[in-house]
């Protein structure tokens, strides 16, 4: 009976090296919901801004004045990264047809470092894009 009272007494420090073991993993979890977080805010910033770009296309924005129209509506987030080049607007030949504005390949840099064997680069694109009936032909 005295082992195994011998036995439970030198098991004092098995929490200290089960978390020790553990807080890697859970600081990863924690890491990586935070990332999604910010990733899916910047989806949602994008989606605004070409809907924004699409509103602006539909009462007869030239190209030029959409294409800034979006880039200023994701202008606060600061993990996002687009060029004018990545933004098409695409106008209908009529009024009462679709206007698109497509945006493509936004960069959002990661806070959270990722092993390149799951993203090459550091970064994620992503893309969004919105119509609307044109109101008037530019």
């Amino acid at each position: 009976m005295s082992g195994l009272f011998k036995f439970k007494k030198d098991q004092k420090g098995q929490s200290v090296v089960e978390f020790a073991i553990l807080l890697p993993i859970l600081l990863l979890l924690l890491m990586g919901i935070i990332q999604f977080g910010i990733i899916f805010s910047a989806q949602i910033a994008l989606t605004n801004a070409a809907r924004e770009g699409a509103r602006a296309a539909s009462v007869g924005k030239t190209e030029a004045e959409v294409k800034k129209r979006v880039i200023d509506a994701i202008e606060g987030h600061k993990t996002l990264d687009l060029v004018e080049g990545n933004i098409t607007v695409d106008y209908p030949d009529s009024v009462g047809k679709e206007v698109k504005v497509i945006i493509n390949d936004a960069s959002i840099n990661l806070i959270v470092p990722v092993p390149d064997v799951f993203v090459p680069g550091n970064s994620i694109n992503i893309g969004a894009k919105a119509s609307m009936r044109s109101e008037v032909l530019p």
